[in-house]
């Protein structure tokens, strides 16, 4: 384990986790998706370490195992806690609260992750693709010089944009195409390296499904709604679009979990000899960091130690589905699993605002955490790398990037003036807090979650359905025109390098948002 932890991979893998936790903050926030960090750091791991001395493909591994550890948690907070916001803007939420909601899922995340690493990737054999692709990119995937000019380039190239755009605002942030009419919004397009690395990422089926849902819904239903007197007005009938887009969100998470709970069950029948063989000594201090989750809140937040308890007890239940569906599919509905906790524990007792989102993000970050832990620790077992080594550089990062999370959910909530505003979206957390609160729409949400189950059955992808019905048009147009260039450059070129350019992009501006955001708070 000596050569692969060493004072440098904690300090490189320090590095890449402050820049990863906080570009996954503001992507999360600001387009309500966040792509796995998997390939951006292990391209950065690589930069940082393929030259070193006596350095090897463990010791990158362990590195960007540390730099990933951050990024789900910041996603599980920007998809949860803004609907604290959204639903008071004048709340007063504590942040020895949020400190203690962070640390307290990061701890429950490190826990399931140790005592469910075995059964996923050993006894169940689940592929993880997100892992594979990062252990094939140790190997193969940045060998030619190209492959890293590209990266590098791309990531200046964002970060100098988004700072003339935002920064100094010499470059719009929309360009308009066509003016809103009594019965159409305002045709913008949003100009962001950012939303073009989306497109690229996940691919022209969903992106320009996201595209389609944005046109029918905006400028076909709407229009036509609106001229047979269903909706009195353009405001009217965007909102209750809107409840529609949340309704489709949560649909496809609830289908996702619902079929891998099946299966689940499903493969407990099967194999009931297959008993999970843990140690002593991990039992024993599993037990001892449930203790210290449930000190840690009781004095931090305002859950009562039943609910404490029983969120626990749940979260075993979330964290290996959310471990189940990521390296199967690949898609990790973390703040869903945040909801169905909330939901079981709300039929024992009804709790209050603040602890409804204190358990909703509790149970996210876990769930976060052990799916984007188990593709890195999926990578590492692929090349040998040593369990330990890799739990360690978890735990330092699942922390200190639980600090950085927070540190920068404040930040950007304080230099951008809360959320729900053109700079922070927050499309998940809109959802969460219609769940919690109610929704001004309950049949649009309800038509969109029945909806979303009877399309999921068809295998369409109903995710990117609810967000190009939920987000303004400006934003799917950008993601479809990033897809659309990823398959013309993947013509041209074949090794690659059009994924590398798009974490570049991406990660370029995330960092970015962050950068001017604290430069407007110092002035």
């Amino acid at each position: 384990m000596n050569k692969e932890l060493r004072v440098r991979t904690v300090l490189v893998g320090l590095i890449g986790l402050l820049l990863i936790t906080s570009s996954s903050m503001y992507i999360a926030m600001r387009i309500g998706a966040l792509p796995w960090p998997t390939l951006l750091v292990t391209v950065l791991s690589l930069i940082f370490l393929k030259k070193a001395k006596d350095s090897s493909i463990q010791e990158i591994t362990v590195a960007h195992t540390m730099m990933s550890s951050g990024s789900m948690i910041a996603g599980a907070l920007a998809f949860t806690i803004p609907g604290i916001w959204i639903t008071n803007p004048n709340a007063n939420f504590p942040i020895k609260s949020l400190i203690g909601l962070t640390i307290s899922g990061a701890i429950g995340g490190i826990i399931y992750t140790i005592l469910l690493k075995d059964k996923l990737l050993i006894k169940d054999k689940i592929e993880f693709p997100i892992g594979e692709a990062a252990y094939e990119t140790l190997v193969n995937g940045f060998n030619k010089k190209t492959n890293k000019i590209a990266f590098i380039s791309s990531f200046i190239f964002a970060n100098i944009f988004a700072y003339i755009r935002d920064g100094i605002r010499k470059i719009p942030a929309v360009i308009t195409i066509a003016p809103s009419t009594l019965k159409t919004p305002t045709l913008n397009l949003w100009l962001s390296p950012m939303a073009l690395a989306i497109g690229a990422l996940i691919g022209p089926i969903y992106s320009f499904t996201w595209l389609l849902a944005s046109v029918l819904s905006n400028f076909i239903a709407i229009p036509i709604l609106i001229s047979s007197n269903v909706f009195p007005s353009l405001a009217y009938a965007t909102r209750y679009m809107q409840n529609l887009g949340i309704g489709l969100m949560v649909g496809t998470g609830l289908f996702v979990v619902l079929k891998g709970f099946i299966n689940i069950i499903k493969n407990i029948i099967k194999k009931e000899k297959n008993k999970l063989n843990i140690s002593k000594n991990v039992i024993k201090y599993s037990l001892l960091g449930f203790l210290l989750i449930i000190i840690i809140l009781i004095f931090t937040t305002e859950l009562k130690i039943y609910q404490i308890i029983l969120m626990l007890i749940l979260m075993g239940i979330t964290t290996y589905i959310s471990g189940v569906l990521t390296g199967q599919t690949g898609i990790n509905p973390m703040e869903i699993m945040g909801i169905l906790t909330l939901l079981a524990i709300s039929t024992i007792y009804i709790p209050t605002s603040f602890q409804a989102f204190t358990i909703c993000a509790i149970v996210s970050v876990a769930c976060g955490l052990v799916g984007d832990v188990t593709n890195d620790l999926k990578s590492g077992y692929l090349s040998k790398t040593n369990d330990k080594a890799l739990i360690i550089s978890e735990t330092i990062g699942a922390i200190i990037g639980s600090i950085i999370s927070i540190g920068v959910f404040l930040l950007l909530k304080k230099a951008y003036g809360g959320f729900n505003n053109e700079f922070l979206l927050t499309p998940q957390a809109h959802a969460v807090s219609a769940m919690i609160n109610g929704l001004e729409f309950p049949t649009a949400f309800l038509i969109g979650v029945i909806l979303a189950i009877v399309l999921s059955l068809f295998k369409l992808p109903t995710a990117t359905l609810g967000l190009g019905v939920y987000l303004p048009i400006a934003m799917s147009f950008i993601i479809a025109i990033g897809a659309l260039f990823n398959v013309i450059l993947k013509k041209f070129n074949k090794d690659k390098s059009s994924k590398l350019i798009a974490s570049g992009l991406l990660g370029g501006e995330g960092l970015a948002g962050v950068i001017i955001a604290i430069l407007m708070i110092i002035g």
